[in-house]
């Protein structure tokens, strides 16, 4: 679940992430690219259903218990900040056209 502080945070940082892409998250935990790259947080990088050239970044960092998970940042990622991404960190799933 997504408290409405962190889909204010994310829309006001990000203006083109629309409401509409917030669905896509599911998706992206399902079968987009999983890294572990700093303590702590999990990347998932994936590609838009509705729009395959564009991909999307989400990070998710979890509370030391490991019994919360916080979405951190969620944003279209493309040109060197997409190469950038793939090459940080552990791969923990190789996802869907990755």
């Amino acid at each position: 679940m997504i408290r409405p502080v962190t889909v204010m945070k994310v829309t006001g940082t990000h203006a083109e992430i629309l409401y509409s892409d917030l669905e896509l998250l599911q998706t992206g935990f399902n079968t987009g690219r999983v890294q572990h790259d700093r303590p702590l947080h999990l990347t998932f990088i994936f590609h838009d259903p509705r729009k395959p050239q564009r991909s999307m970044k989400a990070v998710i960092k979890t509370n030391r218990a490991r019994n919360e998970l916080w979405l951190v940042t969620y944003f279209p990622c493309t040109g060197k900040q997409l190469a950038s991404a793939l090459k940080r960190g552990i791969i923990v799933r190789s996802g869907d056209g990755w």
